[in-house]
């Protein structure tokens, strides 16, 4: 790592990149608080849900052509040209929020800042992960993508605080005008990163490369044809329908709509859940899986378990059985028990579909679930915001719990999962078996005396 950071080019990519990332992270958080205090009940759930929708529903449009374009132009141009992009953008949106238009004019100027800002983002995030080798070369690609895993830990921790302090005590402009900045630092940085193709052993001219939906209906043809491996995927993407609506949209409506909190205390909430998913992530990766089968299933029902709890806890206060700060106290621990059995549960189903893919073609494969799992989630978010201002966000959490507990019991009941991940712990075992007689020749001697 101390070698990755001496590379001034990867130092100036690293440092802009975690700037504009607390950045956004921090306007995030921010906005959330913004829509729903313009709005309250009168649609804030539905304004809320389209925050979310729209800037994944362009990632999903634009992800296959992003990609195409971004191999055949200056990738480093494609970086510093998006945030200077963006720093203009969000500062002709806080000029407008300066000018005193109603609500009504405001959300929509907000929406069309997330969708420009979401087209940007679509065009920067394939250009970053794609000049990584030029600049690092390719023995030092790990070590760059373990550092990049320090930006998505470290900006959503620093961006929930400074934005919680930011809304509280100066207002949502502020929160923009700082994203700006953001953006503008990390164009500038950007703008001195020399970049160099020796660096990277090229393998398929751009012109072979099958296109995205040749490599999406590939993957979904060989997830049908590998037992087991299509309901895992189906799991995976049904998680993040069940997921994303109730912590994106539902907590945080509940939070300041439903029950009135401060910035601080929804706060709080998320930093303990970021804080438990980076701890949590350290001591899965360091654990030692004996059985991956044990460890899906177990993971699987801890995980839904806890979501429902958490639904339990959602009804009795909202229903005024519990009072608010027992609650508060509840969903700390409840936070932090979910980010755990989440990652917990993600670690050993990405395990285990790795491998169950052939590794010649698993970048295709995981192109066409990491595509499903996408879609799955505006669909859900959408109908979230509709139905928590028709009701309130417990019958929200109690439908997604439901449709969770039943997605979970097909999974572990179902026995082409199961035949799946026996083949896979009996392969572990075998290559175990081959690792340990190859360190210790003399012990197939003894055991073919002991026969």
């Amino acid at each position: 790592m101390k070698k990755l950071f001496k590379n001034r080019n990867y130092f100036l990519l690293f440092q802009g990149s975690l700037v504009s990332a607390i950045g956004t992270s921090l306007y995030s958080f921010a906005a959330g608080l913004y829509v729903q205090d313009l709005f309250g009940e009168d649609g804030g759930a539905i304004y809320l849900s389209l925050f979310m929708a729209v800037s994944i529903i362009i990632q999903i449009v634009l992800s296959p052509i992003t990609g195409t374009i971004v191999d055949k132009v200056n990738k480093i141009k494609v970086l510093y040209v998006t945030d200077f992009i963006r720093a203009l953008l969000f500062a002709t949106t806080l000029y407008v929020l300066t000018l005193g238009y109603p609500k009504e004019i405001i959300i929509w100027v907000l929406l069309g800042t997330t969708a420009i800002a979401s087209v940007n983002q679509a065009f920067f995030g394939p250009a970053a992960t794609a000049s990584i080798p030029e600049i690092v070369g390719e023995d030092q690609i790990q070590a760059a993508n373990g550092a990049n895993s320090i930006v998505s830990s470290v900006q959503g921790i620093l961006g929930i605080v400074a934005g919680m302090f930011l809304y509280a005590i100066v207002g949502f402009e502020a929160a923009v005008l700082i994203n700006a900045i953001s953006f503008m630092f990390s164009a500038i940085t950007e703008m001195f990163i020399k970049t160099d193709p020796k660096l990277v052993n090229e393998q398929i001219l751009p012109e072979d490369k099958p296109s995205f939906w040749e490599d999406i209906k590939f993957g979904f043809k060989y997830l049908k044809s590998t037992t087991g491996l299509l309901t895992m995927m189906i799991f995976s993407a049904m998680l993040n329908f069940c997921f994303s609506p109730v912590f994106g949209v539902g907590i945080p409506y509940l939070f300041r709509t439903e029950l009135g909190s401060s910035e601080y205390e929804l706060g709080i909430i998320d930093i303990v859940f970021s804080i438990t998913m980076l701890i949590a992530s350290i001591i899965v990766g360091s654990m030692k899986i004996k059985s991956l089968k044990k460890s899906v299933k177990k993971g699987i029902i801890s995980m839904a378990g806890v979501f429902v709890l958490m639904t339990i806890f959602i009804v009795l206060v909202t229903y005024n059985i519990i009072g608010y700060w027992l609650f508060f106290a509840l969903m700390i621990a409840i936070n932090s028990m979910l980010a755990f059995t989440m990652i917990y549960t993600n670690v050993p189903i990405n395990t285990g579909m790795m491998k169950a893919i052939d590794p010649k073609v698993r970048g295709r494969v995981f192109a066409t679930i990491g595509a499903m799992s996408m879609a799955a989630i505006p669909i859900s978010t959408l109908a979230a915001g509709f139905i928590v201002n028709a009701t309130n966000v417990a019958v929200l959490s109690i439908i997604f719990s439901f449709i969770l507990v039943i997605v979970t019991f097909g999974v572990v009941s179902n026995k082409n999962v199961a035949i799946m991940l026996d083949g896979i712990d009996n392969k572990g075992k075998e290559l175990a078996e081959a690792a340990r007689l190859k360190e210790d020749p003399a012990s197939i001697f003894e055991a073919y005396e002991n026969d």
